[in-house]
């Protein structure tokens, strides 16, 4: 409906999101009649571009962290067990829990228990006793950082000490109002960029970014800005292309 609405009572002529995987495919499938021009930021599930040629997006694939994490977990914390615990109901973190357990077969890492959960639930006892009765040596949560919170305190309550394995979506858990820091002590995850980069273009962004709001960007800031100059540059293009005002 909110693509609908763009598309015809607005008449845009591109449009920029939408930002998770599952509502960001529903939306490419949705443009394909009109060849819209979308530009997703931070939508990472493969099936995203996988509609069409007018779906773009400015962020790495689900595959490319989830292989990158598992491969983190074996080289660099030197685990040779790991557990996953994932939201079912969700194509982000489905996919992304695929991509690990391939990644970690091909590495020798052993999966020694899978657990899920829906996307309402926020009562996770049952499903992290029975990964604290497998001993892994890590554990992979691949979900927004809002649940992850709560899997990492509700793993914490029960004496989880297996490190935790994050991506993207985990971005912004310091910034949850009340949150205890030491729930997330030792919480690895992968991420489209870092605020310590000396980069100019990611230096100037940050301040401009600090100046504007007064707090630190998440990825998805980052990204958005990504998509935002990404589909700014391809429109003047095509200005230019065909003679026209930008």
């Amino acid at each position: 409906n909110a693509y609908n609405r763009l598309a015809t009572s607005d008449e845009v002529i591109a449009i920029i999101g939408a930002v998770t995987s599952t509502p960001t495919i529903a939306v490419a499938q949705a443009s394909l009649s009109d060849r819209m021009p979308l530009m997703t930021p931070t939508a990472t599930h493969p099936d995203v571009t996988s509609f069409g040629d007018n779906m773009f997006r400015a962020c790495f694939l689900d595959p490319y962290q989830g292989s990158t994490m598992a491969g983190y977990a074996k080289n660099e914390l030197n685990a040779t067990t790991a557990a996953v615990i994932y939201n079912n109901s969700d194509a982000y973190s489905t996919g992304l829990y695929e991509s690990f357990v391939q990644s970690a077969g091909e590495l020798g890492l052993e999966i020694v228990a899978v657990e899920s959960y829906a996307g309402t639930d926020t009562d996770y006892q049952t499903q992290l006793t029975n990964i604290a009765s497998k001993n892994p040596d890590v554990i992979f949560a691949p979900d927004y950082y809002n649940s992850l919170y709560l899997v990492m305190s509700q793993a914490k309550s029960i004496g989880i000490t297996a490190k935790f394995l994050g991506v993207d979506g985990a971005d912004g858990i310091l910034g949850i109002e009340g949150v205890d820091t030491s729930i997330v002590e030792g919480l690895y995850f992968a991420n489209h960029y870092s605020t310590e980069d000396q980069s100019s273009v990611v230096q100037n962004f940050l301040k401009g970014y600090r100046d504007a709001y007064d707090e630190e960007p998440s990825a998805l800031a980052a990204l958005g800005y990504d998509a935002a100059m990404l589909m700014i540059a391809a429109l003047e293009k095509v200005a230019a292309d065909m003679e026209l005002e930008p």
